[in-house]
């Protein structure tokens, strides 16, 4: 089963979160003048996640099954 197009999903949602979190870190850091722990491991959970989103397309991007086949093609694969 493919999932190249969830993945292309969650690759940008994650993206759009580190973005935010690079917003709300500077607010933090250059405004607030104060570092919080929580938040800071939350910003590294965050970019574990777009790191391993990001070789997961990229390996399933290169899987020969997974660019040839459209949602409609194999979702009928699987009904056969």
């Amino acid at each position: 089963m493919c999932t190249l197009g969830t993945t292309k999903v969650m690759l940008v949602l994650a993206a759009v979160s580190n973005l935010f979190n690079i917003y709300l870190a500077c607010i933090l850091y250059f405004i607030l003048y104060n570092l919080c722990v929580i938040c800071v491991a939350t910003y590294v959970v965050n970019i574990i996640n777009l790191v391993l989103i990001a070789v997961k397309f990229q390996r399933l991007s290169r899987h020969k099954d997974c660019r040839s086949q459209s949602p409609t093609k194999a979702a009928s694969k699987k009904r056969a």
